[in-house]
């Protein structure tokens, strides 16, 4: 018996420090979920592989297959859900996407789960927009906060033909005329994806109205107004003077930055999240410029107009279909707290969705656009919806076409107007 006791007692005290219900390395059972994800370019893949590492450890009986996401402007996962092939988690943006995803029923509103992970009472409250979408449900998990749209400038290649940064739309549009006869591509533009040509269309708009395309989405503009025709004007004129090179439509990020980061262009437009990669690869010769102002005489008014910088949804989300949910929402909020505290330690970056980060220590200094843009954001008067996404998804849609078309040169700006006008029954 004395012998007996002690053996109990052991016992015992296993059961308690190892309580019941909580799957453990040894014994649980190994579950494989798949993770669609952007992993195909140098802001993406250390991030999601520093994630991978960290989530094994927490997670060490769940294995993540990586399927890369494409950069197609959502068609890829709207396919999926049409075809009932979804993978567990992904990556998730665009009004558009989200809203068949959601009628769809490949997604579900995870309020009171992020809510009972604890995850909710992380977003900044200015970063609420980033994770409730237009119908006031909850499909996406931000980890970046309100971005703002960004120009970059080659200023050896200015240099070598001579030029001065366009600090006007129609110096731009010269400046594209030298470019193009020269052989070197202005801006190129990854326009197989609709949003960045909206992005590009509100920029423009954006230098005749700071609301850009929010104020069409709210329905307190029109597009024949001046702001929008004349930026639809620009537009056509920018193709016109070869600013996007050939087939533009055709052309993906991965193509545009191939062009970009080797000397083959000579400006590159994208979100703050391009500010890395590009210093990375092209050094101080990149430097970040104002979007060009209608004028000469509207230019110091347009500086503090910035396009971007106010949050659509977009994240991490979960297939409502997957077989362990549940686990899947735990494993996407603590891959976006990851993520963040990733970019925030070893990339030196300040965006974000989460205020997570008050006890972290840098170890990498940020590069100097994100010193930039820390001086620059105590500036900004005016912000908007990068690329104009909205609750009007035949609009979102019929402008994404429109630009689209307008970035190729096969349609005039009367046209454009015309087609969104049809939308907006002006």
């Amino acid at each position: 018996m004395k012998r007996i006791l002690p053996l109990l007692l052991a016992l015992v005290m296993i059961v308690t420090l190892f309580p019941a219900g909580i799957a453990y390395a040894d014994d649980a059972e190994e579950i494989n979920l798949r993770l669609l994800v952007r992993y195909s370019d140098d802001d993406g893949i250390p991030r999601i592989n520093y994630s991978l590492e960290k989530l094994k450890e927490e997670f060490p009986n769940v294995n993540l297959e990586i399927v890369p996401l494409a950069a197609d402007g959502g068609l890829q996962l709207r396919t999926m859900a049409a075809t009932g092939d979804m993978c567990d988690i992904f990556e998730l943006s665009g009004d558009d996407t989200i809203a068949t995803l959601a009628k769809l029923g490949a997604i579900k509103d995870m309020t009171e789960d992020i809510k009972a992970c604890g995850y909710y009472d992380e977003v900044f409250p200015g970063e609420y927009p980033k994770m409730v979408f237009t119908d006031g449900n909850i499909y996406t998990l931000p980890f970046t906060g309100s971005e703002i749209g960004m120009l970059f400038a080659n200023t050896e290649k200015f240099e070598e033909f001579g030029l001065e940064i366009p600090r006007t739309i129609p110096e731009l549009i010269e400046c594209a005329k030298v470019f193009s006869a020269g052989g070197l591509v202005t801006i190129p533009i990854f326009a197989k994806e609709q949003w960045i040509c909206n992005a590009l269309y509100n920029a423009l708009v954006s230098r005749y109205d700071p609301r850009g395309l929010d104020a069409l989405q709210e329905g307190t503009a029109s597009v024949r107004d001046e702001a929008f025709v004349k930026a639809a004007q620009d537009l056509e004129a920018l193709a016109a003077a070869g600013a996007f090179g050939s087939s533009p439509t055709n052309m993906a990020y991965e193509n545009c930055t191939e062009l970009w980061y080797n000397d083959k262009s000579a400006m590159f437009l994208n979100g703050e999240w391009e500010s890395d990669s590009t210093y990375n690869n092209m050094g101080d010769k990149a430097i970040w410029v104002p979007f060009p102002a209608a004028s000469e005489e509207t230019y110091d008014a347009s500086l503090t107009a910035a396009f971007g910088g106010r949050g659509a949804a977009g994240g991490l989300s979960v297939c409502a279909w997957s077989e362990h949910y549940d686990l899947c929402v735990k494993i996407a909020a603590r891959m976006a707290e990851l993520w963040v505290e990733h970019d925030y330690i070893y990339r030196g970056k300040a965006c974000f969705a989460l205020d997570i980060t008050a006890d972290m220590v840098q170890e990498a200094t940020p590069c100097h656009f994100m010193t930039e843009l820390s001086e620059y954001r105590p500036t900004i008067t005016s912000t908007n919806i990068l690329s104009g996404n909205g609750a009007n998804q035949e609009l979102y849609t019929t402008c994404g076409e429109g630009t689209q078309s307008l970035v190729a040169g096969v349609m005039t700006a009367d046209e454009f107007i015309e087609s969104i006008a049809l939308v907006t029954g002006d």
